[in-house]
């Protein structure tokens, strides 16, 4: 099942799509009913302990920058504590930021440059987007 929520404004990414030079902003926002990290070892990180960061990835919103030039935003949904740790962390944010930028790429064969800046807003736009996500089951205790 999936629910309908609009998430809590976090912080924003500027960055811009390689292949047109348009500005691209995401906006990492927040909903405590996407999944908390995990903490997974990935075979491909050499044995390196590897954190899965659940993400909701929403649709390409046009909008302008405040020069008025168009540009693009993404809204991706994660849980509240990965926008805190994010704040508290820079190598963790940078990580999210790749994992974002990766999964943009996925979803919408966009590439974004890697040399990101960080804007001082919580927020890309005048509302937060309403997005409607898969909802995690609880795993019930047997």
């Amino acid at each position: 099942g999936g629910i309908t929520v609009r998430p809590e404004p976090g912080f924003v990414v500027k960055s811009r799509d390689l292949s047109t030079g348009m500005k691209v902003f995401l906006n990492i926002v927040s909903n405590e009913h996407i999944e908390k990290p995990h903490m997974k070892s990935f075979a491909e990180l050499e044995g390196e302990e590897g954190c899965r960061v659940p993400l909701s990835v929403g649709t390409p919103v046009e909008d302008f920058d405040k020069k008025n030039e168009p540009c693009i935003t993404y809204d991706l949904v994660a849980n509240p504590e990965v926008v805190s740790e994010c704040e508290q962390h820079k190598d963790f944010r940078d990580s999210v930021i790749q994992l974002c930028f990766a999964a943009i790429a996925q979803k919408y064969k966009v590439e974004l440059d890697v040399r990101y800046k960080l804007p001082k807003m919580k927020y890309k736009g005048n509302t937060v987007q309403v997005q409607r996500i898969r909802k995690a089951n609880q795993s019930k205790i047997q």
